[in-house]
């Protein structure tokens, strides 16, 4: 009910209407949806309102960087009023890919204010993503100085001797990430990864349990548990996990991958290869999953697709013994003996410890035997071992 003119008004039409007109109904009505718009229309403070300062942290926090780099401009002159004038300025610019710009606003930022974690923190982030290991681990560790509780830079000197290769310096910094704050899931996460590249499988699988505990929705905590547990022989709990890292992210090719590698050990070739097939959806240039749908194509003993597959493969990436042996092998199997000859020279080529002599029995299995228990190794790539017949964390 609204009133118009100090007098009760109900819609028209109804029983006990007063007898007002239609028109005044019409008026009071209006009246009210001005004022509800009104209200609707009333929120806090406006944009207009904000400093250049406060609306380039919206904007950066939004994903909007190029704008946000043209607030932070307006208050640049103001370092007094915002110290964090340059840091923030300097993380859009980070984010824009614009390095050298980044450094020199992190840089100004450490004048300014030479005790700031912050400051060294994500200069060193720069260095690092610059590939300037030493200048990045050097700002870490000044930035640790500064605050022994500073988990992002113990975070990212883990990443640093991680990507250095050096694994106990890299599980030590991860610890000391985790001591100042022991819910980073980041941190358990590529300590894990390098509990398995020390071999310790058992330990980096306990590590991404607390980490899915901490955040049940990390996709990559499963795929990586998933990995742990199919190192470990474990197919059906790499099942489960690479699952639930799929309800989390439907269309991860990583993860569809590794799944269809444990359906492919569990003898499941069909649904191996729908799920190579979705991840060559995701990523049609992987030579990798090429080779793997292959291998679940002659699992199934349709040889020309594994073919075709293979032949893929080479395609995007010709210089992977492996591709080659099994391509040799299906070959061999179509009676085709000058060119699987010529694919196990190829191969010998690609892989310098692959035996003098190769030969290949009639068994479909083989090929599969042969390759697991082989030590493959890339030396025309990255000179890095060939892990495509172990798991990849």
């Amino acid at each position: 009910m609204v009133t118009v003119l100090d007098q009760p008004v109900k819609l028209p039409g109804r029983r006990g209407n007063s007898p007002l007109s239609w028109r005044a109904a019409r008026v009071g009505l209006g009246a009210v949806l001005w004022l509800i718009a009104g209200l609707f229309a009333a929120p806090g403070p406006a944009r207009a309102d904000l400093t250049p300062y406060d609306r380039g942290c919206q904007l950066l926090d939004a994903g909007d960087y190029n704008n946000a780099v043209q607030q932070f401009d307006q208050a640049i002159d103001s370092p007094a009023q915002y110290p964090l004038v340059y840091l923030k300025r300097g993380q859009a610019l980070e984010k824009m890919g614009s390095h050298k710009l980044a450094i020199k606003d992190f840089s100004d930022m450490i004048k300014i204010q030479p005790n700031n974690a912050d400051g060294y923190g994500w200069r060193g982030t720069v260095y690092a993503k610059l590939g300037q290991k030493q200048l990045a681990l050097a700002d870490f560790e000044k930035a640790v100085d500064l605050d022994g509780k500073y988990a992002y830079g113990f975070n990212m000197a883990g990443d640093v001797y991680k990507d250095m290769g050096d694994h106990q310096r890299a599980i030590d910094n991860y610890d000391k990430a985790l001591g100042a704050d022991p819910k980073n899931v980041d941190a358990l996460i590529k300590r894990a990864s390098e509990y398995v590249a020390t071999g310790k499988v058992d330990t980096a699988v306990a590590d991404l349990t607390t980490a899915i505990q901490i955040d049940s929705n990390n996709a990559v905590a499963y795929i990586n548990r998933g990995t742990a547990y199919s190192g470990l022989q474990q197919p059906q709990e790499a099942l489960a996990d690479f699952n639930k890292a799929l309800q989390i992210d439907p269309k991860n090719a990583r993860a569809l991958k590794l799944r269809g590698q444990a359906y492919f050990k569990l003898q499941n070739a069909k649904q191996a290869i729908q799920d190579y097939s979705d991840a060559i959806t995701q990523d049609g240039n992987n030579a990798m999953l090429y080779y793997h749908r292959a291998k679940a194509w002659e699992q199934l003993g349709n040889d020309g697709s594994a073919l075709t597959d293979v032949n893929h493969a080479i395609s995007f990436d010709p210089n992977q013994g492996n591709f080659y042996l099994l391509r040799a092998f299906l070959e061999n199997k179509q009676g085709k003996a000058v060119l699987a000859h010529q694919d196990i020279q190829r191969a010998q080529f690609a892989n310098p410890l692959l035996p003098q002599n190769i030969e290949f029995s009639p068994l479909d299995k083989n090929a599969d035997r042969y390759l697991q228990d082989t030590n493959l190794v890339d030396v025309h790539s990255t000179g890095a071992g060939d892990t495509t017949e172990k798991p990849q964390y």
